[in-house]
């Protein structure tokens, strides 16, 4: 397999210039993009937007880093457009509001942005995918002559870790992406079809704003953390695989880059990358607070096959739920909507989880805009975590 490269450059602060200095550094120590971005391309700047969060609150890629990226590519001829599908309707009005709240808009009017409020989407077939073979995409990235993914370094409930390639799944448009966690609850197949959403779109480049990440109950109720790192290179997995190293965290234990070195797309080990700029010891952050949820899955092919029958009922026991925490609840019905199975339902003004119909995609706890829903792990879970 052929050795990536990938750079990690320390940047501490938000402060513009010193981004703009950071990205223009990442991206020039790999050769710059001269040879995949040429005059009067359109390129699309997938940002990471979940939801309507300010920026300080980390849950989003931050303005400044879209803006130093903007400008690189604006320096090479090319057209630019800004935008993503948060979690929700896909639709204008949802859209200049996240873009409002996440600062993007602002962002955008000083650099004479374009943000992409076309909402029309497209079906495409992909012979090459694993899982999903046949799947719709937001037209104006499947348009755009190059896509860059612009993720954002955050635990994630179900996948553990969110950053280039998981970004990518807002090439779905709105709630179409609660449909598919409906149609692939297991983890495996999940992280397949990440891989062949990531795959298909092909970005031609990957930045992770790792300025500040986000630790514990990620992607929207954990606790900022600065990690003070741009990270950005041609292959996602393995610009991920950084990115995770710098938490403190086996790679290969993240199903994503698990998947990619199932497929030959990256072997997942920091040895097959060469890195520049920083090196992980000098970024390592050994005390990041990793996500609460993991697939209990992980006990298949590690305990003895005289214990396999009893995978089953341990896997039940050590299990995890989103819960809602009622005084925290306004109401605002954002996990009632967007609720893949339709588990839940509103009760005097209240969310309500039915958990005969939960697949514990933990969807509710990603858009939840109050920080109402929380994770919460069985008693042997909670032991064995100890």
């Amino acid at each position: 397999m052929t050795k990536e490269t990938v750079a990690l450059i320390k940047c501490d602060t938000y402060d513009k210039i010193l981004v703009e200095q950071a990205v223009k550094e990442a991206i020039d120590s790999l050769g710059g993009l001269s040879g995949k971005i040429v005059p009067g391309m359109t390129v699309f700047l997938k940002i990471n937007l979940l939801m309507k969060k300010n920026p300080d609150d980390q849950v989003t890629t931050h303005p400044n880093v879209v803006a130093a990226v903007a400008k690189y590519i604006k320096g090479l001829g090319a057209n630019v457009i800004v935008g993503d599908s948060p979690g929700g309707p896909f639709s204008e009005r949802a859209l200049k509001g996240v873009y409002d709240k996440c600062g993007i808009t602002q962002m955008a009017q000083e650099e004479e942005l374009t943000l992409n409020y076309d909402v029309s989407t497209k079906d495409v077939f992909f012979e090459g995918a694993t899982i999903l073979k046949k799947f719709t995409v937001v037209k104006a990235i499947y348009e755009a002559d190059a896509v860059i993914s612009m993720g954002k370094l955050k635990t994630h409930g179900m996948t553990a870790y969110t950053g280039a390639v998981k970004n990518l799944f807002g090439c779905i448009p709105g709630i179409t992406k609660a449909e598919y966690h409906y149609r692939m609850p297991k983890l495996v197949d999940f992280s397949n079809m990440l891989v062949d959403v990531a795959t298909f779109i092909k970005p031609v480049f990957s930045i992770v704003d790792a300025v500040y990440g986000m630790e514990g109950d990620g992607p929207s109720a954990g606790t900022p953390r600065k990690i003070g790192a741009i990270i950005a290179g041609f292959n996602p997995h393995a610009v991920d695989t950084v990115a995770i190293s710098i938490t403190n965290v086996d790679p290969l234990t993240i199903c994503t880059v698990k998947r990619a070195q199932e497929r030959d797309l990256f072997s997942g080990k920091v040895a097959d990358i060469d890195i520049k700029g920083a090196t992980i010891e000098q970024l390592l952050v050994k005390d990041f607070k990793q996500a609460k949820v993991h697939s209990t899955s992980l006990l298949k092919g590690h305990i003895p096959s005289i214990f396999k029958p009893l995978i089953p009922i341990v896997e039940k026991l050590m299990t995890t739920k989103p819960v809602i925490n009622v005084p925290k609840c306004k109401g605002c019905r954002d996990c009632y909507n967007i609720c893949p199975p339709n588990a839940i339902k509103m009760v005097d003004g209240k969310a309500e989880i039915d958990y005969s119909k939960c697949i514990k995609c933990f969807c509710c706890q990603e858009v939840c805009p109050h920080l109402a829903v929380i994770i919460e792990k069985s008693w042997l879970l909670r032991m064995v975590s100890k």
